[in-house]
């Protein structure tokens, strides 16, 4: 994983590299993919949960990005409770 490879090359600078992995979430990025029965696809798909808000992923940055220089949080898998998929 290219987050892997980052983090050992800026650990002794004291970088912290955290990968950030949402699932669903209803934002108008949907409305920007260009293909249309990929576009419908992924909406349907979207549209059966109650998909995150760019808020929650917002908070969950600001979680990591606040911890103590001691604390490395290196992913975070974030989805909506009935996304039962990737």
């Amino acid at each position: 994983m290219f987050s892997d490879s980052l983090r050992l090359d800026v650990a002794e600078a004291g970088i912290h590299v955290s990968s950030i992995e949402p699932g669903a979430v209803d934002t108008e990025l949907l409305d920007h993919i260009p293909d249309d029965e990929v576009q419908k696809n992924v909406k349907d798909y979207v549209g059966t949960m109650d998909a995150l808000a760019p808020e929650d992923i917002a908070r969950t940055i600001t979680f990591v990005v606040t911890q103590p220089a001691r604390v490395d949080i290196n992913e975070v898998l974030i989805r909506p409770l009935d996304q039962v998929q990737p």
